[in-house]
């Protein structure tokens, strides 16, 4: 039997979009749980609107934020032999599908959940562009990871948004410092930040800007 948690980080580190929505759609049982570090292993050079679909989301049941569960759906009816009961007879020491994914990502494993929280996903959205940005010095796809993020309702990601923006500004727009990292401009002050803004500004433009 292959791997499906091998399978689908695999997928991911091909961009291949549409074999990891199967994956998670037609497999959900054995794969949901590793949703986060599957989509970890996304290269940081793809454009995270490719894959946004993928994305976990958030919406208010009875006054509370709530992760929206994954679509699921079967093939056909589960043989009374592929049963978990009937798989521990068979092979009492079931192998851990995840041990490869781990093994060589062991920073994914807080993100293996079966029922995934607020907090988890926020965090994830939060480490992962900054993951981007730090790896691929690709501001524009780290920004929008964060703001599908905020579209899809998880909270606590507006600081890093403006952050994100604001360097975005800096690099693409001014063009002040293309080597500026996020760490680096989280330290500054603001009265830096608006310096470096206005580096490049004429004196006509200054007052405008």
């Amino acid at each position: 039997n292959q791997n499906i948690v091998l399978s689908a980080s695999t997928y991911a580190r091909e961009s291949n979009v549409r074999g990891l929505e199967i994956l998670f759609t037609y497999h959900g049982s054995d794969l949901l749980p590793y949703r986060l570090p599957v989509l970890s292993n996304f290269p940081e050079t793809t454009s995270p609107h490719e894959y946004s679909f993928l994305l976990p989301e958030a919406c208010y049941r009875e006054n509370a934020l709530e992760i929206v569960p994954w679509s699921e759906k079967k093939h056909r009816e589960e043989d009374w032999c592929e049963g978990s009961a009937c798989k521990l007879i068979i092979d009492p020491v079931l192998q851990d599908e995840s041990e490869i994914l781990f093994d060589s990502q062991p920073e994914l494993l807080k993100y293996r959940a079966t029922d995934i929280s607020i907090n988890l996903v926020t965090n994830w959205y939060w480490k992962r562009a900054e993951e981007i940005e730090n790896y691929s010095m690709q501001v524009d796809c780290a920004l929008s990871l964060v703001r599908l993020g905020m579209e899809r309702n998880i909270p606590g990601l507006r600081s890093l948004c403006d952050d994100l923006v604001t360097l975005e500004t800096l690099v693409y727009e001014t063009g002040c410092d293309i080597t500026l990292k996020l760490k680096e401009l989280q330290q500054m002050e603001n009265i830096e930040k608006l310096r470096l803004l206005m580096s490049k500004s004429s004196e006509d433009r200054y007052v405008k800007n």
